[in-house]
């Protein structure tokens, strides 16, 4: 069975924890497992905005790619990139890379291996929604 893993936004601190996402009582949290000895699991509340799943994936650094993270890639002769940002499309049933302006990159199957030679993740879009807007050569 595949793992799934999600991100957010802390409400409290703005910090980004990785865990199990869950909704409880209107409230949303991401589950983490604290190991002082006694195993136990958190509950932080973060902002349901900023709510990502892990797309299975890692960069060429082994960073693990989320939806709605930032990816700079290079051209076949690492002398240009461009910025992109993964999103889910639901008429494609599968995440694709979207650029404003461009609209949306078919995915397709060779995904895994792009991004594991060519692709570096960037962080989250809602850190930096401004990188998409200038234009990279």
């Amino acid at each position: 069975m595949r793992e799934s893993k999600y991100r957010g936004k802390r409400v409290d601190t703005q910090e980004w924890v990785e865990g199990y996402y869950v909704v409880e009582d209107g409230k949303h949290a991401i589950m983490t497992q604290e190991h002082d000895g006694n195993s136990r699991l958190l509950w932080n509340e973060v902002d349901p905005e900023t709510v990502s799943q892990w797309i299975w994936l890692q960069d060429k650094n082994g960073v693990d790619i989320f939806d709605d993270e930032l990816i700079k890639y290079w051209n076949d002769e690492h002398t240009e990139f461009a910025l992109q940002r993964v999103v889910w499309d639901k008429s494609k049933m599968g995440y694709v890379l979207s650029q404003e302006g461009l609209g949306l990159m078919d995915s397709g199957l060779w995904m895994r291996d792009w991004f594991t030679t060519r692709a570096e993740a960037l962080g989250s879009f809602y850190d930096n929604p401004a990188l998409l807007e200038k234009e990279v050569t």
